[in-house]
């Protein structure tokens, strides 16, 4: 092998171990929290967050291959799971939607407990990575409640002039109180996903009445300021519009 050859397969092979992060070392979550004893009881019930977590070798340490894989796999095998539509009309005229799931598997431990979903940027329950969440849930002995967000579901027409925006919680509050209303015994614990991570966090938040029996809120790939980021997003839109044409 010449030197040329042997350099250039060194270099892929660096670039290959810097995208899998092969060279970073497993520790513990750090976790952060102001209440002692609350964090304290966190551990009790999750005892996993004290450990270490050692993803898979190959893949699990690269959050761009494992889009990859999942962009692959997952719209092969993808759980079609079906639920009860449920519309509401808002204040300004704007039909809202949401998809209630009930488990068919029945467990004690898990029979009072119910998810309230609040999906990504455009997305609804129709969306892959939230159908394969929802059979998960469902699998494992959950109901759980699905937010469709204005505009992002075919064959739900607008009927205001605006769709979902960043911080609007509006619509997941009538979710809430919908939920609370059908399910009165249900402990409920709120789940968003990136954008969704925002809108829930935001909720939890407001100065505003929420059923007692909302106990929690879950979220997951959360963005961290929008107006900072805005400019970024615009900037990326403007080189795919370029990109384009």
């Amino acid at each position: 092998m010449s030197a040329a050859a042997a350099f250039i397969i060194g270099i892929i092979f660096c670039i290959l171990a810097r995208l899998l992060y092969f060279s970073s070392v497993p520790i513990r979550p750090f976790v952060l929290c102001g209440d002692p004893k609350f964090l304290e009881s966190i551990y009790k019930y999750c005892s996993c967050l004290q450990e270490i977590y050692r993803p898979p070798g190959l893949w699990g340490r690269s959050g761009h291959l494992q889009t990859i894989i999942h962009g692959l796999y997952g719209r092969v095998k993808v759980p079609l799971v079906k639920g009860e539509r449920w519309t509401y009309t808002m204040s300004d005229g704007a039909t809202a939607t949401y998809d209630i799931y009930e488990s068919s598997a029945k467990d004690p431990d898990k029979d009072d407990c119910l998810l309230l979903v609040c999906p990504g940027i455009a997305n609804s329950s129709e969306s892959v990575y939230i159908q394969m969440f929802v059979s998960y849930v469902l699998d494992n002995g959950y109901h759980c409640a699905v937010l469709n967000h204005l505009g992002s579901v075919t064959d739900v027409k607008l009927t205001s002039p605006r769709i979902f925006t960043y911080g609007g919680t509006d619509e997941f509050h009538q979710l809430v109180l919908y939920v609370a209303r059908r399910y009165p015994n249900h402990k409920m614990v709120a789940v968003g996903f990136s954008m969704g991570g925002n809108i829930i966090t935001k909720y939890l938040g407001e100065k505003r009445e929420r059923p007692a029996n909302l106990v929690a809120g879950v979220s997951i790939c959360q963005g961290y300021d929008a107006l900072r980021g805005q400019p970024i997003l615009i900037l990326a839109n403007l080189r795919d519009r370029k990109s384009v044409v």
